[in-house]
């Protein structure tokens, strides 16, 4: 089973990805301040984070860019609105993909299995 961390400051949000990525079979983390996901991913042991780009206390890019000091999880960053040089600067601090909010529940299975490896004991991305 994959573990995924959720670090968003949208309660709604983060219930969305929340239930889609558990009817995927993954174990899911939230949190809705980057400080606090950062102590999660310092902490325990995730195959793949999901960055909230505008979060209360840094923004995404920020805190890749710190996570990038001790992990190398993949992270993807998700927003309402992307812009190229918006892509841009989350790929240049660490982000490994970057996507629009209104993720779909096939939309969360490509990244699964773009990103989580492909591990029998991973079953997140079968489902």
């Amino acid at each position: 089973m994959a573990s995924i961390l959720i670090i968003e400051d949208s309660e709604e949000t983060a219930f969305i990805l929340t239930h889609q990525l558990e009817s995927l079979g993954c174990r899911i983390t939230t949190t809705p301040t980057a400080t606090q996901g950062l102590v999660e991913l310092e902490t325990n042991l995730f195959d793949l984070v999901l960055m909230d780009l505008r979060l209360p206390d840094m923004d995404g890019i920020e805190a890749t860019s710190l996570a990038r000091r001790f992990t190398k999880v993949p992270i993807v960053g998700l927003t309402a609105d992307l812009s190229p040089t918006q892509k841009a600067k989350g790929l240049a601090a660490g982000m490994n993909d970057m996507q629009i909010k209104t993720l779909q529940r096939e939309d969360l299975r490509a990244i699964l299995v773009r990103f989580v490896p492909d591990d029998p004991s991973k079953t997140c991305y079968n489902a």
